[in-house]
């Protein structure tokens, strides 16, 4: 209020009111309804306006008077503060004036606009509580976005906010945001990471900026930390508790219900929510476009992985199985078929998560090196092989190819364009490189120190790469630490069987002194497994049973690993693994699952919701009141049926983009009629019920319209004839009063 207050006339748009204060629009309309609610039921106002000939009333009508603008800029529907509220908020606050000037100030810099944001948050907590000690010292980072993109020009994209506040800062762009365990931000102290770029540069300090209808100038701001938050850090003792949203969810969950109910579409919001430990809450209220680009962005990095599981998934999909290759030889045409190993979608996927970072100064080993295996003229000692070992550097051949292969080269076979295409783009300066000597065995360790080079001399093996060696000439078995499988022929291939823990330790065999240091990855990952009741459980999860559960998780005191069939290999679920998957109770009970499996996961009910049809402003359509309409359904299938087949809301937020009685027809004709005909097993008189048909003033208002059946049948046939005949009137559902009959 006080902020309408504050504009012209008093009467502002929810979006002019959001963009002043942060938050979405619909947040302003939740909180104007509800404190209505509350002053109408304590001094009992009844006589209210009602909303579109609904009976629900307009509760805000208490505190505003409201009219259509339709304005694209300004919003669609304005309010205007009833004098009577008016002249109170001046009586109690009298420094409280209006209009306020609108400062148009507009920055480039996102840096530099992210941090203004958030001295702008903490100055005006400091300014509004009374026991300074309360200050705001940690944002949700959704609000530093709010407040960052009204002074910035640019686009200041949600993923982007962590990119300046995350983790450690050195080495970053700007170190004036700290995490305050990833969800929330607080702004450093002067003299927090040694004094390196705790705030931009170069700001205008009479540059001035409106916030929470007060006009604050850079040098304001400045001041105020320097002197005031600089003392209240300095005094304060006791951390501001922060809540994790991770501590809400279990490694392993399960979200359950009713088709329709949105669990698929919440299993982005828990997996940033994990990923990112932010507040669902606060990210259901952000657009989902914006939601959508975090996940995504997530996805891409490898953080969140995604699959369904189906009646023919099995356990080679999900952990490891066998699968026939040919064979191609590297230079020869020859090809056999073998069977090879391969890592189902899971344990790639932990793989991933539990990577490691390696720091050393000492070797030329990048943060997250790729293991290669190279053949040099062939197993054993030959004289390429011994040339690279003298001069430092790793040669193959194909002279007679292109010095530049691409997918499109001619006149090479799969596999050899595959062997080609390693060495010149995946290698990578600071990868290591093992030399094979057998099938079992290596006889040199080395680390990638140059890029591609194509030497034009004539020679057999023009392609080369320079090396800094660790060890050669030795004779090391490399079969366990290759999960017990022996090397390829092929010329260059990566070792992804190979745990770089396992490499590093054969490197302490060899360099002894160096520095190097094992950085273990702590980033949750989430892994999501859609319809997970669909599956053969106990045949795909196999002892991933035991593996899943938290306190046999690696990292846990109790860590447990498995020996895998195929490979014997060992394997775990690291314990930053978070799987997550959805279940829809209309296809299969709960009662009905494996009883270890139920013991593991942590089953969160998602059941429909008729106000989120409400908070997307679907409430009546030609005087039909959807949300009541569905809640009204659901109560009689939970009555004929049971709950975990009712009907999720999640069908009629289309109605959102096009509320029209066309839509609604589709809805119903192609979504809610086959639903309730598989519910029921076509038992017409029970979806009669459901949908109100036995109760309807006029027959044409029925949707499933019943008709006594004819004596078609001579003399009196020994069979349990039907009394009725049912069909489905296509005319009933274009006219608004079906519908509305419904309740």
């Amino acid at each position: 209020m006080k902020c309408i207050y504050s504009f012209e006339n008093h009467a502002a748009t929810c979006k002019e009111v959001s963009e002043k204060l942060g938050n979405t629009p619909n947040s302003y309309i939740g909180l104007a309804t509800n404190l209505g609610k509350r002053i109408g039921a304590k001094l009992n106002i009844g006589d209210l306006p009602t909303r579109d000939g609904s009976n629900s009333n307009v509760y805000w009508y208490i505190l505003f008077y409201g009219q259509e603008v339709n304005d694209r800029k300004r919003g669609n529907f304005e309010w205007k503060l009833r004098p009577e509220l008016a002249a109170a908020l001046q009586e109690l606050y009298p420094n409280l004036t209006y209009p306020k000037p609108i400062i148009e100030t507009k920055i480039d810099q996102v840096p530099t606009a992210v941090w203004l944001a958030t001295a702008l948050l903490t100055y005006s907590s400091y300014k509004e509580v009374q026991n300074k000690k309360d200050t705001d010292r940690y944002h949700e980072a959704t609000k530093i976005q709010n407040v960052a993109q009204r002074i910035c020009t640019k686009n200041v994209d949600y993923p982007r906010i962590y990119q300046w506040c995350n983790g450690d800062h050195s080495g970053r762009t700007y170190c004036y945001l700290r995490a305050g365990e990833k969800a929330l931000r607080r702004i450093t102290a002067p003299g927090e990471f040694g004094g390196e770029k705790e705030r931009p540069e170069i700001l205008n300090l009479d540059m001035e900026l409106e916030f929470n209808n007060e006009i604050v100038t850079v040098k304001d701001l400045i001041e105020f930390l320097d002197k005031e938050y600089a003392e209240l850090i300095n005094n304060l003792e006791v951390n501001v508790p922060i809540n994790d949203s991770r501590q809400e969810l279990s490694v392993n969950s399960i979200l359950y219900g009713p088709p329709g109910t949105g669990k698929t579409y919440n299993t982005v919001l828990y997996a940033i929510a994990i990923c990112d430990n932010e507040s669902i809450d606060a990210l259901a209220n952000l657009p989902y476009e914006q939601v959508l680009e975090r996940y995504n962005s997530l996805k891409n990095d490898g953080r969140i992985a995604f699959t369904t599981f189906h009646q023919s998934y099995g356990y080679e999909e999900f952990i490891e199985g066998i699968k026939p290759v040919i064979n191609e030889q590297d230079e020869g045409l020859s090809s056999d078929i073998k069977y090879e190993h391969v890592s189902g979608v899971f344990k790639k996927f932990c793989e991933t998560a539990k990577g490691i970072k390696i720091q050393t100064s000492s070797l030329k080993i990048r943060q997250n090196p790729t293991v290669w295996n190279v053949i040099l003229e062939g197993t054993g000692q030959t004289k390429l092989k011994i040339d690279c070992f003298n001069n430092n550097f790793i040669k193959i051949g194909w002279s007679n190819v292109d010095e530049m292969v691409t997918d499109e080269s001619k006149n090479l076979n799969s596999t050899e364009k595959r062997i080609l295409l390693n060495f010149q783009d995946e290698m990578q300066i600071g990868d290591i490189v093992f030399i094979q000597r057998t099938n079992t065995s290596i006889d040199g360790i080395g680390i990638i120190t140059g890029p591609y080079e194509f030497i034009k001399s004539g020679e057999k093996y023009p392609r080369r790469r320079n090396v800094e060696w660790i060890a050669t000439n030795i004779n090391e078995d490399v079969y366990s630490i290759n999960k017990n499988t022996r090397l390829n022929r092929l010329s260059v291939y990566p070792l992804r069987n190979m745990n770089i823990k396992d490499v590093i330790g054969l490197i302490d065999k060899y360099k002894i002194n160096h520095d190097i240091k094992i950085e273990e990855n702590r980033k949750p990952y989430v892994f999501i497994i859609d319809e997970i009741n669909r599956g053969n459980i106990s045949k795909i999860f196999g002892e991933l049973i035991t593996l899943i559960e938290q306190t046999k998780r690696l990292g846990e005191p109790e860590a447990t690993t498995a020996i895998l069939p195929y490979t014997g290999g060992e394997f775990g679920v690291p314990n930053n693994v978070y799987i997550l998957g959805t279940m829809n109770t209309a296809d299969r009970s709960i009662a009905l699952l494996d009883t270890a499996l139920r013991r593991r996961f942590k089953f969160i009910e998602m059941m429909p919701d008729a106000d989120v049809l409400r908070n997307l402003g679907i409430n009546t359509i030609e005087g039909i009141d959807i949300p009541l309409m569905l809640e009204t359904i659901n109560e009689r299938i939970e009555y004929l049926f049971d709950r975990e087949h009712t009907i999720g809301h999640a069908y009629f937020t289309p109605l959102a983009k096009d509320p029209s009685i066309s839509n609604l027809e589709g809805i119903f004709l192609n979504a809610i009629i086959p639903l309730l005909q598989e519910y029921f097993y076509e038992d017409y008189s029970k979806i009669q019920l459901i949908l109100g048909d036995n109760a309807k003033t006029e027959p044409s208002f029925k949707f499933i319209l019943d008709k006594k059946m004819r004596n078609v049948f001579k003399g009196n046939p020994d069979i349990d004839l039907p009394e009725m005949k049912y069909s489905i009137q296509r005319d009933a559902f274009y006219k608004p009063e079906s519908y509305i009959q419904i309740y």
